[in-house]
């Protein structure tokens, strides 16, 4: 009946009426009169009846004295009529119509016919305006289930509008507190519109989705403006303007509705005296009091969830079971029989969690985890545990649980993603060369024939997973390669005891292989959107769409049926924790790599070069900072004396990161040298700003004796012997820092150095004594700073001179009109490669994926790649935090 306009049925029974009376054929006044009452009297009949079937859609009053008994009976009917409410039409305003037959008048109210997405709804008749804000607002509150519709309100003005709320009603039904402070109004129509965006792409337009489905999957957001109605205009409404103009666009199809309550004109009419008078829900005491009572009873109950939970207990006091070739993980109950996932070699080799937000997901996957640790043993089981939810809200809590072998809870780096699964594909190619030269096929034969040396299986779980499908032209190389190898694992898991597990909120803008959704053998399905669970699995959402939260619709090939996932609040999930702990005190761990997005990593130099002893006590190595792999290995840059051993670092240092790796090699490079006992001179020129905060650190070293940092006016007689040295085969081994070449004027103005005075008539005679020698020869000379950085690079490497030059932006690399391939690894091996501008990888020539202007820069989240030019490979990595303070003096006392 609620989704019946009631307009119609007012027509017909009115037009039923005239009809009537224009039949009266009768041939006294007595009979006459008689006629017009019967027939009058079944108009009312009829109205009153339509009003007592659907009350709120009429929203015609009833006696001021009705009796408790015919107000709660009133509710139960509401109550029925709001159970079949879906969407936001047929919602009676506040202007009435009046019709008058025959000096009768007939009221009946106006309608919305739809919710727009912003509407002004006039309020302050003939009555007060607090009376029109409740009388709508409780009216739309009760059209639909209790918690389908929230209110946020806003009141500029102080104007006390919904008192009546703030008061008496249960305050989740709204914001606890209306909105006084424009900014605050802004950061939350800002929210609300991520929102909307969010609800649109999983839903389309939430209203109709409703309508159609017969649900709501989530409650309807009524955004209340009461600045309008108290003051007749909003003196802050530029302050918001723009934010609201930006909801208003598309909020209805995201579920979110504004309502700007305004001062009404002269023309908004309240009759006083009319047939069938409209009255305020606040003025029939019994009635008000049943409203209220009925929405706060149902605002404060629990949802229909049926509650079951895991029996920690009895698998906490169990010894660990063998996997052998099933895992059987207890996740559910259905009637009152046990419900557990299963993964196998032959039928149940993959699966997929799908549910909406609300729905229970997250419980479920931490059933599904929580229970594996407890039922098998870390020797047995490994864990990849992939959540691409900012932060790693879910699985952060299993970050120390010796099952874990790798952990990310980041999705800000698909890099890191990719260099999980290679380990996985790595780990796999392994396998199945220990299955083949074993002459078996399978986890469950070798662990048979090996029971002392059994290959453990590995479940590869990914909450979110959405986020690696994703299409994203900056890192398109990188997201094909991450689907590639998900498809390897789909094809080629079973056999070697690697088995996924996905789950996700929606399926919308994702690219997931066909490959892969056809070797999912097992789908657990929550409440979800009806295009997401059709695509998982035909025909299922005439059974998804009315799963409440917790309920898993289970589809496999030879079976499928509902049943009712665990439950644990944070005390029990906290005990699960506690109780695996216990469980695995004396076994070693699967080594956890741990990735959440921020990583900081401190150059140690006494286990760094014990790590790397053999390499450093042959040559100079610069060390850069770790590896973003599973591994997280030291990106080591060995200097040997040969051709082209430099080393450009190049990238953006707005916030000193670039400067930052510098240091590091700088540090490194000392501890190598000292580690070595090699005497080693460490030349530096800085060309840095004077604000970068990296700048004490040359301080302190130099402080120390342990390096030169060249002023301006020796810079000339520096590169002129040394260059003049190296071409002579005499030079010492040394070290040359340029640091913001770009800010090196003496190289881009290429001066020249200054002739040397004549030479003595000792030097004369000694040349003269000396001819026919090889010092007889003559000396060759350098005449600028370009002419010398190109001798020391092209042939300083080869007898100990290495430099590192670090430079912002490639235009001004040597100041050299173009940078051609063959020319830029003559002079360096070794690339230092940091965020840049988006034309530095084609100026450097570099791979065609690299996209260095994708780079993070944060501090805690830098990130450079390594390019070794001898063997062609790029190495992603987080450079080392340099040494400061305490640290820096500590470092320095160790040289």
């Amino acid at each position: 009946m609620m989704n019946n306009h009631p307009l119609p049925k007012i027509k017909a029974i009115l037009e039923n009426y005239v009809k009537n009376l224009k039949s009266i054929d009768v041939e006294t006044d007595e009979e006459f009169n008689l006629q017009i009452k019967a027939y009058k009297e079944t108009m009312l009949d009829g109205i009153i009846n339509l009003r007592d079937e659907n009350p709120i859609s009429l929203f015609c009053n009833y006696s001021e004295k009705m009796s408790e008994k015919d107000a709660t009976a009133l509710i139960s009917v509401i109550q029925a009529c709001a159970e079949q409410k879906y969407d936001l039409s047929t919602i009676p305003c506040l202007e009435y119509l009046v019709d008058t037959i025959q000096n009768n008048k007939i009221v009946t109210p106006s309608y919305i016919s739809s919710l727009s997405g912003y509407d002004e709804i006039p309020v302050g008749g003939a009555s007060t305006i607090k009376q029109d804000v409740n009388q709508f607002l409780l009216t739309l509150l009760l059209m639909f289930p209790i918690k389908k519709v929230k209110f946020t309100f806003v009141d500029f003005g102080g104007s006390f509008l919904a008192d009546l709320f703030l008061k008496e009603i249960n305050p989740t039904l709204y914001n606890t507190k209306p909105i006084t402070d424009t900014y605050a109004f802004k950061e939350y129509l800002k929210k609300t519109k991520d929102k909307v965006i969010k609800n649109v792409q999983q839903y389309g337009d939430v209203c109709k989705y409703n309508t159609k489905n017969k649900t709501i999957v989530e409650p309807y957001e009524v955004i209340v403006l009461f600045d309008n109605a108290d003051k007749g205009s909003s003196k802050y409404l530029h302050d918001y303007e723009t934010e609201l103009e930006a909801l208003k666009r598309n909020c209805a199809a995201g579920g979110v509705y504004i309502i700007d309550f305004v001062r009404a004109s002269k023309s908004f009419s309240m009759p006083q005296k009319t047939l069938i008078a409209p009255s305020y829900i606040e003025d029939i005491p019994a009635f008000k009091k049943a409203c209220i009572d009925y929405i706060n009873s149902e605002a404060t109950k629990e949802d229909e969830t049926q509650i079951v939970s895991m029996k920690v207990d009895k698998l906490g006091k169990a010894n660990f079971e063998p996997i052998n070739d099933t895992l059987l993980i207890p996740v559910g109950k259905k009637s009152f029989d046990d419900v557990a996932f299963r993964m196998d070699i032959v039928s149940h080799v993959h699966a997929f969690i799908l549910g909406q937000s609300g729905s229970g997901k997250s419980v479920f996957l931490h059933d599904v985890i929580s229970g594996a640790m407890l039922k098998y043993s870390p020797e047995d089981l490994e864990l990849y545990l992939l959540d691409f939810k900012l932060g790693g809200v879910e699985f952060n809590r299993y970050r120390e649980e010796k099952h874990v072998h790798a952990m990310l809870v980041d999705n800000s780096d698909p890099q890191i993603t990719l260099e999980i699964l290679r380990e996985l594909r790595d780990r796999m190619a392994e396998r199945g060369k220990i299955l083949r030269q074993a002459g078996l096929t399978n986890i469950k034969e070798y662990n048979e024939q090996h029971p002392e040396n059994k290959m453990k299986h590995i479940l590869f779980i990914a909450d979110e997973c959405h986020e690696m499908f994703r299409v994203d032209d900056n890192n398109r190389a990188i997201s094909n390669e991450i689907s590639d190898v998900i498809v390897k694992i789909a094809k080629e898991g079973r056999n070697q005891g690697v088995h996924l597990l996905l789950a996700t909120q929606t399926l919308a803008n994702t690219d997931i292989s066909n490959e892969i959704l056809n070797n999912i053998s097992d789908h657990y399905l929550l409440k979800c959107a009806i295009a997401d669970s059709e695509k998982m699995v035909s025909k299922s959402s005439d059974i998804t769409t009315k799963l409440t939260t917790g309920k898993v619709y289970y589809h496999h090939v030879d079976d499928n049926f509902v049943f009712q996932a665990f439950y644990a609040d944070k005390k029990q999930a906290a005990d699960i924790i506690q109780t695996v702990n216990k469980k695995t005190k004396s076994l070693a761990s699967n080594e956890t790599f741990y990735f959440s997005g921020a990583s900081i990593f401190h150059f140690d130099a006494s286990e760094v070069l014990k790590e790397h002893a053999r390499k450093c006590r042959k040559m100079p190595v610069a060390f850069a900072g770790k590896s973003i792999d599973i591994k997280q290995v030291d990106v080591a840059i060995p200097l040997n004396e040969d051709f082209s051993e430099n080393v450009l670092l190049i990238g953006l240092n707005d916030e000193n990161q670039s400067t930052r790796v510098s240091m590091n090699l700088l540090v490194s490079l000392l501890a190598t040298c000292k580690s070595r006992e090699a005497d080693v001179d460490f030349k530096v020129i800085d060309c840095l700003s004077d604000d970068d905060k990296y700048v004490e650190v040359l301080d302190e070293l130099e402080s120390a004796g342990l390096i030169d940092v060249i002023p301006a006016k020796k810079r000339a007689p520096l590169f002129k012997q040394l260059a003049e040295d190296v071409l002579a085969g005499k030079a010492k081994e040394t070290i040359l820092f340029i640091l913001s070449q770009d800010r090196f004027r003496e190289l881009k103005l290429d001066l020249e150095f200054e002739e040397e005075s004549s030479r003595s008539d000792d030097s004369e005679l000694t040349s003269i004594i000396s001819f026919g020698s090889d010092s007889s020869r003559k000396k060759k000379s350098v005449k600028s700073f370009s002419e010398a950085m190109n001798v020391i690079l092209d042939k300083g490497p080869e007898v100990g001179v290495h430099t590192i030059i670090q430079l912002e932006k490639t235009a001004n690399y040597l100041f050299t009109d173009y940078i051609s391939h063959k020319e830029l690894f003559q002079k360096f091996k070794h690339l230092l490669l940091l965020k840049s501008d988006e034309n530095a990888a084609t100026q450097l020539h570099l791979r065609n994926d690299i996209r260095l202007e994708n780079l993070s820069k944060e501090e805690d989240r830098l990130r450079a790649y390594y390019y070794a030019e001898e063997s062609d490979t790029y190495t992603l990595f987080t450079p080392y935090m340099p040494l400061e303070g305490k640290d820096l003096k500590e470092f320095i006392k160790t040289l």
